[in-house]
Parts: C-alpha cells; sequence; structure tokens
C-alpha cells in the first residue's frame, strides 16, 4: 500500500475553458490533506508567465518567478491568506528561484535577460541584503536548488547549441566555490530537485531528461546519487513525464505529464514504483513543487 499523501503542493495552471486565446497561468495551492485546491495569485487576462511556484518551510509562502517579457522577469512572494510583493529589486532580472533551507532567503538565478541568466544571488524575502553568490561560466543558470544543509546548490545548465535541444546538471559547493558537472549525458537535463532527507544514506537529487530518448526530447524522471551520481531510478511511462518534486519524506515525488488532451498532476513512489493521478480537469497543471519547494 501506498503512504498518505500529506502536505501542500503549488503548481501553474491556466484557466481551464477560456473560451479564446491562451489564458493566463495562475498559481495554486492543493492541500493534500483536503484535495482542496485554492488559486494564489489573481491574474486575468492572456501572457502573463507564473513559472515555478515554491513553497517556504513553513508553509505560509508562496515564490513565483513573474517574466511576462524577455526582457522583464522578477520573483514574487505570496503569503498564503495574505499580503504579497517583488522581492526583486527594480533594474535586476531575477528568473527562477527557490527559499533556502530554513525559509528567510531567496535563491535565485539572475541576469540581464532570458537566455543571460548566469549568477546566482540570494536576497531576503523583501528584497533587501542582495548578494553575488556565484557566476558560471555558462550564459543561462535557471532551475537553481538548495541542498538541505544549505552548502550545495543544483541547477540548470543552459548549453548554446539548441538543434537538438541539450541542457545539463551542475553542482555549486557554496563552501568551496566549485562547480560539478552532474550525471552528465547527451540531452535535455531540467528541473532539479534535491531530496529533503537522506534515504539509505544517500543524498538524492530526482530530475527531468531526455538521455534515454536522445536527440528526441521525449523526457523521463530520474534519481540519482548526489556524491556518486549513480542512477538509481529511472521512470519511462512512453509519455512527457517532467518537472519532479521530492516529498517531504522522500518516498515520493510529483511530476506532470500529458493525460489525454492536457496535462495532469501525478505522484509516483519511486521505490515501489506505484504512481496514482493527483489531478484531473481540462487544463494543463504543471511546474509541481511538494511542501519545503524540493
Amino acid at each position: 500500500s501506498t503512504p498518505d499523501l500529506t502536505g501542500k503542493i503549488v503548481f501553474v495552471a491556466p484557466e481551464a475553458d477560456s473560451g479564446g486565446p491562451p489564458p493566463a497561468a495562475n498559481a495554486f495551492v492543493l492541500d493534500l490533506d483536503t484535495m482542496i485546491e485554492t488559486q494564489v495569485t489573481p491574474y486575468i487576462g492572456v501572457g502573463a508567465i507564473f513559472a515555478e511556484p515554491r513553497i517556504d518551510p513553513q508553509g505560509t509562502k508562496i515564490m513565483l518567478s513573474f517574466a511576462p517579457t524577455p526582457y522583464f522577469s522578477h520573483i514574487d512572494i505570496y503569503e498564503l491568506g495574505g499580503s504579497d510583493w517583488t522581492a526583486t529589486p527594480d533594474g535586476f532580472y531575477d528568473f527562477t528561484g527557490c527559499f533556502s533551507p530554513d525559509g528567510l532567503q531567496i535563491l535565485a538565478a539572475s541576469g540581464t535577460q532570458f537566455d543571460t541568466t548566469f549568477q546566482l544571488i540570494t536576497m531576503d524575502l523583501d528584497g533587501s541584503n542582495r548578494s553575488l553568490l556565484a557566476e558560471s561560466e555558462s550564459e543561462v543558470l535557471r532551475n537553481p536548488c538548495w541542498s538541505p544543509d544549505g552548502t550545495r546548490i543544483v541547477v540548470t545548465q543552459g548549453l548554446e547549441y539548441w538543434d537538438p535541444p541539450n541542457s545539463s546538471l551542475v553542482i555549486y559547493d557554496t563552501v568551496e566555490d566549485t562547480w560539478t558537472d552532474f550525471c552528465a549525458a547527451p540531452g535535455v537535463d531540467e528541473a532539479p530537485s534535491w531530496c529533503p532527507v537522506i534515504i539509505d544514506f544517500r543524498e538524492l537529487i530526482v530530475f527531468e531528461s531526455s538521455r534515454n530518448h536522445h536527440p528526441d526530447y521525449e523526457t523521463d524522471i530520474i534519481i540519482a546519487d548526489a556524491d556518486t551520481q549513480q542512477v538509481l531510478f529511472t521512470l519511462d511511462t512512453g509519455e512527457y513525464e517532467r518537472h519532479p518534486s521530492f516529498s517531504p519524506d522522500g518516498q515520493a515525488f510529483v511530476f506532470d505529464m500529458p493525460d489525454g488532451d492536457d496535462t495532469d498532476l501525478f505522484v509516483c513512489y519511486w521505490q515501489t514504483g506505484d504512481i496514482i493521478q493527483l489531478t484531473d480537469d481540462d487544463t494543463y497543471d504543471f511546474d509541481a513543487s511538494w511542501s519545503w519547494n524540493w
């Protein structure tokens, strides 16, 4: 039997059955104890891009990347049931981020515009104390994710050639100030999520990858050891499985994949291979993150 689902999952979805052009994608919170969905962002219209929502360890704040144009992107914070604000100061371009393990800081990929986010920066939740943590030789960083102890960061590194599309994962060690390629293979490696707990004496990272179908873009979900880079699990249903995020206990991960004419959220208990469906509606649910943003 599968464990009970607990905690909260944040994700992005456009309005269902809008009857017009592609509508704005807003952020939602799914309470797994009640299975009630709550819309967090209030945007109405066409073209807004809310991406990669993350929830803080206290379960009270949601972080979003809002990128309406290639030259304008910032990190927004929404308190559940409370106020909201833009954390990115004027004049900066922050594209995708996450909370620190204690929930007191923001880590973001930053630069000057889309495809030039080569910096990792930290700042307080109100945007103050902004500081450059590291710069990459790659022009593109995205999807940064802190390790539970705050000493390492796994992040997607965009590569220069795009036909077929390619990206890789790198780990930045904040203590040693070093960059290390992680689990390198031809194809697309994206959307890493660090397991918040130790499993069988291992630190684990889950991510989406097209390595098993290269040069095609079909993606699988892969779990690998953060230290040895050994692949421990692969989920390949024949669909495009994407955007994995570990559960707080590390026993499962949430992900999205096509379901008929739309995309829904699923949970995989990776040690048994059991899969359950979380959402089933007429819209595209994606970019899910479970509880502590891991």
